[in-house]
């Protein structure tokens, strides 16, 4: 089953996994994408829902070109001396396991081993993917939880969100000056959305001086950001005007 992940919601995976939990247990689960952010948020979201429910070991495969998909198949059916239930992530940045690889997953899909969940993580299903038997076999025995790319128009919103969750806001002008300065870089975005929080939860009460005196590296969007409380960002660096009054 193919599920369109809604990446505007920050609460978007959570639902998507509790949805599908409430309804039967999911042994196979893929998730595919090109947003290296959004795609790590999701891998580790899903790890963490499967450790809540008693999966604590990992084993991970990137397979290569003398990969034993034979081997591999093989160590899924014995099981672990360390834990009763196990999951294995298979990564496909190419998203092209090649034949052996095809009917492995095939395979897999066919008949499932016991204690065994399995996560395939792939580049975003282009129309080849799509139509291959693999993908297919996937599609039918699991759920492809597959992550668009960020459309422009719905970045502010998604940058307002992460601001809030970390306890600020940000005017207008300022969500858009993030998203120029980011360039449609979510990591970039996300990378200056956690150093925005971390300066204003750590240093509140010297924050006019920290800006004014320059003593720690300053990005554009700082000039521009409207902050919670107490102070809101003046039109030049280092100017701040108090919202107390």
């Amino acid at each position: 089953m193919q599920v369109r992940l809604d990446i505007r919601a920050t609460d978007g995976l959570k639902k998507l996994i509790e949805s599908r939990s409430a309804s039967k247990a999911t042994p196979l689960w893929a998730i595919s994408g090109d947003d290296a952010l959004l795609v790590g948020e999701a891998t580790d979201g899903l790890r963490q829902h499967l450790k809540g429910l008693g999966i604590q070991e990992r084993q991970v495969e990137v397979p290569d070109r003398s990969f034993d998909w034979k081997n591999w198949i093989a160590a899924a059916g014995t099981g672990s001396l360390f834990s009763e239930q196990r999951l294995m992530e298979l990564r496909l940045p190419t998203g092209k396991p090649g034949l052996e690889g095809s009917k492995s997953i095939q395979a897999w899909c066919a008949n499932p081993p016991q204690d065994v969940t399995l996560l395939v993580t792939l580049p975003r299903a282009d129309k080849a993917m799509l139509a291959s038997s693999w993908f297919g076999a996937l599609d039918q025995a699991g759920l492809v939880i597959l992550i668009p790319e960020m459309q422009r128009p719905d970045l502010p919103g998604w940058i307002s969100q992460r601001l809030r969750a970390q306890g600020l806001t940000a005017t207008p002008d300022a969500l858009s000056l993030i998203c120029e300065q980011c360039e449609g870089n979510l990591i970039a975005a996300h990378q200056e959305i956690l150093k925005l929080a971390y300066h204003h939860k750590q240093q509140t009460a010297q924050l006019t001086s920290l800006m004014s005196a320059h003593s720690w590296p300053m990005s554009p969007v700082l000039t521009r950001f409207l902050w919670a409380k107490p102070y809101s960002v003046a039109t030049q660096p280092g100017q701040f005007e108090s919202c107390a009054d």
